[in-house]
């Protein structure tokens, strides 16, 4: 075999190699970013079944200190539509992951980002079918402060803080 057909076979194995390893790296990658959505969803799944409560009961009690296990300082609240650089601005820092999400071009979530350590921890885009962050009184809440009520108002969904924290 000449030297020329020894070295297409080499070049032909490592192009194998590389696409097997790409294709388990993108694997990985895809996982990763699965079991990351599927983290937020459970929140929001939480949520959910906290909001179905309320058919017994129309007040019900939401404390992020609880539902998010991450140890967190501070709970930063962004509307609709907010920008990317605004969102910078307000945090400190840039954040990365802000790109994956749609806060800025759509109408029907808040941005809740949960900071520790001038760190993104934690952030769930909230449906705000299940109460409206922006319609409170601020935009930041300490993670001993984070608690809200939601209240089932004649089928509107209403979010209010709650006063003092947790009782």
């Amino acid at each position: 075999m000449s030297d020329n057909k020894k070295g297409f076979g080499l070049l032909k194995g490592l192009g194998v190699v590389a696409s097997i390893g790409g294709i388990i790296f993108a694997g990985y990658s895809a996982t990763k970013l699965v079991k990351k959505r599927l983290n937020e969803e459970g929140i929001i799944i939480k949520v959910k079944s906290i909001v179905e409560m309320m058919q017994k009961d129309n007040r019900v009690t939401l404390d992020f200190n609880k539902l998010i296990p991450e140890a967190w300082d501070n709970m930063y609240i962004f509307s609709s539509y907010t920008s990317y650089s605004e969102i910078f601005e307000v945090i400190g820092f840039n954040w990365e992951e802000v790109y994956k999400t749609n806060v800025n071009h759509t109408d029907n979530i808040n941005l809740l980002l949960f900071i520790a350590d001038n760190k993104v921890v934690k952030y769930i885009e909230y449906p705000i079918n299940y109460g409206d962050f922006s319609k409170l009184n601020a935009d930041i809440y300490s993670s001993k402060n984070a608690v809200f009520e939601i209240e089932n108002i004649n089928g509107n969904i209403e979010l209010h803080e709650k006063v003092g924290g947790e009782e």
